[in-house]
């Protein structure tokens, strides 16, 4: 009889013996159970639970997961403080110390999950680069009121470019001046263009100009340019040339050989017939940069209208040669030549503009020339 009562105390004491060391440290009789719910109230399922001694993430059970009420239970803990990790795909994790009783109950856990913004920022972004505004915009408005102000301003910031890109000008002026008052001054720079380019987008210059003015107090150097060089071509959509010209030679003194502020200067002096200060400001353009092929157009047919000639055809030579597949630099090189005397070379550029658009809605006017110089 004693063999028989000893055969299972041996047995029992090699099973404890193959426990592992850490099991030993953490095993109890507790039991502690709670409940994971969303910011709603409503039970989240397949949390992931995670229980741990403080400061030991080895000494625990392995993780385990809610059922479909967001409820979870686990029996076997030691007495004492543990360590409740719960993580829940698109919230923030939530961690904290609970205290476990071997000898009676331990007060349930309920954690109402608070969403992740970043989560739903991701989500945005993909639906951006699929360039689906709406969906994105919808990700993006979930994540706001878990945000901090600054990070809340960038965001409505980024809410307002989807609706520049749906075209809604007002919802998109809306979202970026309710986003300025938490922005750092460098973050206002940005947001501030982009609202001056919707009263730009609109028409309403005056408007944009004291954005952008404001903007360009901000500014120094080719940056600045930038901004004058906007500031011009509004003046210019006014047709206020002379306004124009003055804050692009602004401009030139801060970013001087800078193309686009070159271009547009000499167009707008070359439209005011001041076309040697035009040239003026073309022969500065840098070297390899190719000058707008509708300016040397314009500046041509403005010297054949002036009666000069020779002017006119060294401009529609240079088109030519930019531009050798464009049939409009053969018709006005040809006038030219045919104004000139010089009936061989207007008939060679008129063929040429039948040979590449024969459909030209200058074609029967051509024929008309051909016809002409024909009959000597």
């Amino acid at each position: 009889m004693r063999y028989r009562i000893l055969a299972p105390v041996v047995l029992f004491l090699l099973a404890v013996g193959t426990l592992p060391a850490g099991a030993q440290e953490w095993s109890g009789r507790g039991r502690l159970n709670g409940t994971v719910l969303d910011e709603n109230g409503n039970g989240l399922a397949d949390s992931k639970i995670t229980l741990y001694l403080p400061g030991q993430p080895e000494a625990g059970p392995e993780p385990f997961m809610t059922n479909k009420k967001g409820r979870w239970s686990f029996l076997g803990l030691r007495h004492g403080l543990w360590t409740v990790v719960i993580e829940v795909p698109g919230y923030k994790i939530s961690e904290g110390t609970v205290k476990v009783n071997e000898f009676g109950s331990s007060d349930s856990v309920t954690i109402e999950m608070v969403p992740n913004p970043y989560s739903s920022i991701d989500v945005g972004d993909r639906y951006l680069g699929e360039g689906d505004y709406a969906n994105a915009r919808a990700e993006y408005e979930k994540a706001l009121e878990h945000l901090e102000p600054q990070n809340r301003a960038q965001l409505r910031s980024r809410i307002a470019d989807t609706y520049i890109s749906e075209g809604n000008i007002e919802a998109a002026r809306a979202e970026y001046k309710r986003a300025l008052p938490d922005l750092a001054p460098g973050e206002q720079v940005h947001v501030r263009l982009r609202l001056a380019d919707t009263y730009f987008q609109e028409g309403a210059y005056d408007q944009a100009r004291n954005q952008y003015s404001e903007v360009a107090n901000q500014l120094e150097g080719p940056e600045k340019a930038q901004i004058q060089l906007k500031i011009a071509q509004s003046y210019g959509l006014e047709q206020n040339n002379l306004a124009a010209i003055a804050a692009l030679e602004a401009a030139l003194e801060l970013s001087p050989g800078e193309p686009a502020i070159l271009q547009l200067i000499a167009d707008l002096l070359s439209r005011e017939g001041r076309d040697e200060e035009a040239e003026a400001y073309l022969a500065q353009m840098p070297e390899g940069v190719d000058v707008p092929i509708d300016l040397v157009m314009n500046i041509g047919i403005r010297d054949y209208n002036n009666g000069d000639l020779e002017g006119a055809l060294e401009r529609f030579n240079q088109a030519v040669e930019a531009h050798p597949e464009m049939p409009e630099v053969y018709y006005y090189r040809g006038l030219v030549h045919l104004n000139q005397g010089d009936n061989d070379a207007a008939r060679a550029d008129f063929d040429k503009l039948l040979e590449i658009a024969p459909d030209h809605a200058k074609a029967a006017e051509v024929q008309e020339f051909l016809k002409y110089i024909q009959g000597g």
